[in-house]
């Protein structure tokens, strides 16, 4: 999904989907859009997602999920129960992460590709 801004000119143009742009509604840019322009774009950094009382983290090594945590969860079961947000905010930082992974790089592609 891609932002539609109005142009100088007073005509409407499609933007893309940046994640240097910083914030998201989840509603209207879904996670696995945002996934994908991280695979795009090649990004290193930590899309930080929030939904009612629940916090998350999704880390990024060179536009691939590297790791996830959900509240207390971690890993595989957090990207499997985030996968499912619909509703909420995003936030993206071109943050250094951790070199250990909680995710097998196959495993993470194959269910952020499936939603």
């Amino acid at each position: 999904m891609q932002p539609i801004l109005p142009s100088s000119t007073g005509r409407v143009k499609t933007a893309r989907l940046q994640l240097h742009q910083g914030y998201f509604d989840l509603s209207r840019s879904p996670l696995r859009v945002l996934a994908s322009r991280a695979a795009d774009e090649r990004k290193t950094g930590v899309l930080k997602l929030r939904n009612g009382n629940n916090t998350a983290e999704i880390h990024f090594l060179f536009g691939q999920p590297h790791d996830a945590i959900m509240n207390k969860t971690i890993g595989l079961m957090a990207l499997v129960r985030l996968v499912t947000w619909n509703q909420g905010q995003a936030t993206w930082s071109d943050s250094p992460i951790s070199l250990s992974s909680s995710l097998d790089p196959e495993t993470a592609e194959s269910l952020m590709n499936a939603t």
